[in-house]
């Protein structure tokens, strides 16, 4: 068995009880989030000093329902300019994360036993949050990443000849998770095209746009289609701190008029105030630019790590694609060899990885496919990794690991 080395282990450190994950048991691939060593604490406190000495008790009090003009200008100037887009702060909503977003949009365009529409391959927490707002999942397409506009049209029509609703098709066509996969600027305009032309609401998820390592990603599906009908949900969870809670909606000027009218924004004001305001004051810095530029080495580094140890698992029928951003790896599995297998294989090793089963939509696919995440650990914890799913893959198969 592998013993994972403290010196190669990311605590995010403190007081127990204050982060989600609080140290590293093992070498865990299963977690997506950023690396606690590339959070810029100095950078963030900073700016937070700047939004309160600019604003004063203004900073503390209840929030514009939308969330700050400031913060929603400089949302809508980053997500623009990052997406080849077009839109202003009227269009924005600021929200507490991406999946604070999506939960939103939930209870905006869904109602009970709707379907939405998702890649065959899709981000596990989205398909559970559907699921608690009694939406219903329907899977497109043969590809894990991408559907094809002939695909999702025959979708639409057969679950409209069923009585069915179709509330949105939420995608991820950027460094997907968990695939990893970017759609061509072609796959995008004929699914946003296919969308409009079929009256189906598209809600992109975008939260890996800025770890690129290598050419900027085409623009976004909002750039390419008109807001309203295409809606983005973006986050700064990713490339600046989840602890800010700070993402938004954009989605044009109506839909932030029936957002920001919900209950909960009337008794409670914006999300994440002081929060919103310290991004847009980052956000406007020089400083985040040069973060970003950072944040990119780190991560290609660490995705080469994990990919040079994974090569053995090649020859044991493994497959995977060499993402060119985000935070994951799609492992397929070949030979017949089982997700279940080398799940308890990689723990035995000292490592773990997320089982397909929880990113597909459909009951009982994703059995020869696991996740693999390269964002949390240094570059000496990722090669260890790496050689244990090597070597659990390898044994899986019935090879000798050892050869």
């Amino acid at each position: 068995m592998i013993t994972p080395d403290p010196r190669t282990a990311c605590p995010i450190g403190g007081t127990p009880g204050i982060a989600q994950v609080e140290s590293d048991d093992g070498l865990d691939l299963r977690v997506g989030q950023p690396a606690p060593a590339l959070l810029p604490t100095d950078l963030v406190a900073r700016h937070q000093a700047v939004a309160l000495d600019r604003y004063g008790p203004a900073a503390l009090a209840y929030g514009a329902n939308a969330g700050p003009l400031p913060a929603r200008e400089a949302l809508a100037a980053w997500t623009a300019g990052a997406e080849d887009g077009h839109w202003t702060a009227r269009d924005v909503f600021v929200s507490a994360g991406a999946s604070h977003a999506l939960a939103l949009l939930c209870e905006e365009l869904g109602t009970p036993d709707a379907r939405v529409l998702v890649q065959r391959a899709s981000y596990s927490v989205a398909l559970d949050l559907f699921r608690r707002h009694r939406l219903r999942p329907l899977p497109v397409g043969a590809d894990d990443c991408v559907p094809t506009a002939a695909e999702l049209t025959a979708a639409v029509r057969a679950a409209r000849r069923a009585g069915e609703r179709i509330a949105f098709a939420y995608l991820q066509p950027t460094f997907h998770n968990p695939t990893g996969r970017t759609w061509t600027t072609a796959q995008r305009q004929a699914v946003v095209e296919a969308c409009a032309n079929l009256g189906v609401t598209v809600v992109e998820d975008d939260p890996y746009r800025e770890v690129h390592f290598g050419d900027r990603p085409p623009p976004s599906l909002a750039a390419l289609g008109t807001l309203g009908p295409v809606i983005g949900v973006r986050t700064l969870s990713k490339v600046l701190a989840p602890g800010l809670r700070v993402g938004c909606v954009v989605g044009g000027a109506a839909l932030r008029a029936r957002l920001e009218r919900a209950p909960l924004f009337a008794s409670g004001g914006g999300m994440a105030h002081i929060g919103a305001l310290t991004a847009a004051s980052l956000l406007a810095s020089p400083a985040f630019p040069a973060h970003l530029r950072h944040l990119r080495v780190a991560y290609r580094e660490r995705r080469d790590a994990l990919l040079g140890a994974l090569a053995p698992a090649a020859g044991a029928g493994a497959r995977w694609e060499r993402p060119d951003g985000g935070f994951f790896v799609w492992l397929r599995l070949g030979g017949g060899v089982l997700a279940d297998t080398v799940e308890k294989l990689s723990v035995r090793y000292g490592t773990q990885v997320l089982h397909g089963a929880p990113c597909r939509a459909r009951l009982g696919d994703g059995r020869q496919a696991v996740r693999v995440s390269y964002s949390m650990h240094p570059v000496p914890a990722l090669t260890t990794a790496g050689q244990a799913l090597a070597r659990a893959v390898t044994e899986a198969s019935g090879r000798n690991p050892s050869r």
